[in-house]
């Protein structure tokens, strides 16, 4: 095999990859024999990142070297994610906060990746590369300032909201927020100067807020109608879901209007209910659902209402509690 050849394919072939400041192969007179820079990967510093790799062309072998980059800042990430949040009883934080980090991390195009050093031995490309710091958390900082934008746009819309309509602005930046925490921690394994604990605890505040507002919420059920079959239903939703059902003192009140209509079809009674739900919260009506339900019994009408609100309580739980509470 011409040696010669493939260092001078490999070096035309360094010229025109896409990574800026490429070097020439190394001449390789002892092709054979693994350099010590590939041996003994140089450590991440305080100024570059740096990744090997190795692979069967010049391209492949800089992309595993850039893999080989973000897996080692992703063992940092995944320490600093453990000292974030070790105080945290929630799991499903922790949970959700690390899955966004995955993905911060997948997601990384170090788009200034340099090769510093190259050696061909055989058959295969070996490659050292290195990003710099600085560069790398600027083009993150960018993303994070589009979610820390939109966390505080949610804070500024919900700031003059009534209680039941802050929740929901709320609880709909709540995807936003495990972002930004985990763009953050990302941040902060990049840049160790970069003040993390200031945002988390900031983005803690406000899940905090949302359990506060939720706590103080005192919903009412009203009806139409002297059973309590469907308002039950509602009740035991709601009730899952963490809300506080009252029969005073409430701060948002929830209107059932059952139009109910029976019937007899072969021997069976037939009961079809129409129920529309309004929300009325500081005397403004800010939600209407209307719910069609049907039940049967072999036996009498009452059973066949009864059977009617267990269908209302499946459409109930596949519309969602947010949809009837907020229209959405």
């Amino acid at each position: 095999m011409d040696y010669k050849k493939i260092a001078l394919k490999a070096s035309f072939l360094l010229i025109f990859t896409g990574c800026s400041n490429t070097l020439p192969l190394a001449k390789n007179d002892n092709s054979h024999q693994l350099p010590n820079w590939y041996i003994n990967a140089p450590s991440n510093n305080s100024i570059h990142l740096y990744g090997i790799g190795e692979a069967s062309s010049l391209e492949s072998a800089k992309n595993m070297a850039l893999n080989n980059m973000a897996a080692r800042l992703s063992v940092t990430v995944g320490s600093n994610l453990e000292q974030k949040t070790t105080s945290s009883s929630n799991g499903t934080y922790k949970k959700d906060v690390s899955q966004n980090l995955n993905i911060e991390v997948q997601d990384i195009k170090f788009n200034n990746a340099k090769v510093e050093k190259n050696h061909v031995a055989g058959n295969n490309f070996f490659v050292l590369m290195r990003v710099s710091r600085t560069e790398l958390f600027n083009d993150k900082k960018k993303d994070f300032d589009l979610s820390e934008s939109k966390i505080n746009n949610a804070l500024k819309i919900s700031k003059n909201q009534s209680i039941l309509e802050k929740i929901y602005t709320l609880e709909n930046a709540n995807p936003i927020l495990n972002k930004a925490r985990s763009q953050v921690i990302l941040l902060n394994a990049i840049d160790k100067d970069f003040d993390d604990l200031k945002y988390l605890k900031k983005y803690d505040n406000i899940s905090n807020d949302i359990t506060s507002l939720k706590d103080s919420l005192k919903i009412k059920i009203i009806s139409n109608t002297s059973s309590k079959l469907f308002s039950d239903q509602l009740i035991d939703e709601l009730n899952k879901n963490s809300y506080k059902v009252v029969n005073y003192d409430d701060n948002v009140k929830i209107s059932l209007n059952n139009k109910i209509n029976y019937s007899t079809a072969r021997g069976w009674k037939i009961a079809k209910v129409n129920t529309t739900i309004s929300v009325i919260s500081n005397g403004r009506t800010i939600s209407n659902n209307i719910i069609n339900s049907v039940g049967r019994s072999s036996s009498s009408n009452e059973n066949a209402l009864a059977s009617a609100a267990s269908y209302f309580k499946d459409e109930v739980t596949q519309l969602g509690l947010n949809s009837i509470l907020f229209n959405k």
